[in-house]
C-alpha cells in the first residue's frame, strides 16, 4: 500500500460523519418530565 494514497483516501471518506467532534456537537437527552 502506498500510505501517501491511503492518507489522501482517509480524507476523502468520512467514516465518522461530520458530527463527531464534541467541541460543535452536544446532545442532551432529559429522562424525566419536566411537567
Amino acid at each position: 500500500l502506498d500510505p501517501a494514497a491511503v492518507d489522501e483516501e482517509r480524507m476523502t471518506l468520512d467514516v465518522t460523519g461530520h458530527y463527531s467532534r464534541p467541541d460543535i456537537f452536544d446532545l442532551q437527552v432529559r429522562t424525566a418530565s419536566g411537567r
